[in-house]
């Protein structure tokens, strides 16, 4: 018995079936988005991470002087200077009067926003 469509046109209908049920969204590739911590923001286990992530490629110890601005991110001491000058805010805040960080890159997640602000309005602990 012969089928009723030829096997170019069956194999389309397919190809077009399966690619129908496809969905491309984030939460069905990743899973639901972890929660945004909102206890103490310290040091260590919050916004060192955020930093090597985010900004040591241009502003770590080999790269500030040529690619960062000679602005160093590097380690506590030379990260809360920066922070106790307003610029590491105001920087990633994209904020008049500091240029928008990450350079060529998207605006930080609101979740690390919101920890390096916590951090700062903390006093900037090392902890």
């Amino acid at each position: 018995m012969q089928s009723s469509l030829p096997r170019p046109t069956a194999l389309c209908a397919a190809l077009l079936l399966l690619t129908a049920c496809y969905t491309n969204n984030e939460e069905s590739l990743y899973g639901p988005a972890a929660a945004c911590a909102t206890g103490s923001a310290t040091y260590l286990s919050a916004v060192e991470p955020i930093i090597q992530f985010n900004c040591s490629a241009c502003h770590g110890n080999g790269s500030y002087r040529t690619l960062g601005g000679n602005i160093p991110l590097e380690g506590y001491t030379n990260l809360r200077a920066v922070a106790a000058n307003g610029l590491l805010l105001k920087s990633v805040l994209h904020q008049p009067g500091a240029s928008p960080m990450p350079k060529n890159a998207p605006q930080l997640s609101a979740c690390n926003l919101d920890v390096l602000q916590r951090w700062v309005a903390a006093g900037m602990p090392d902890n």
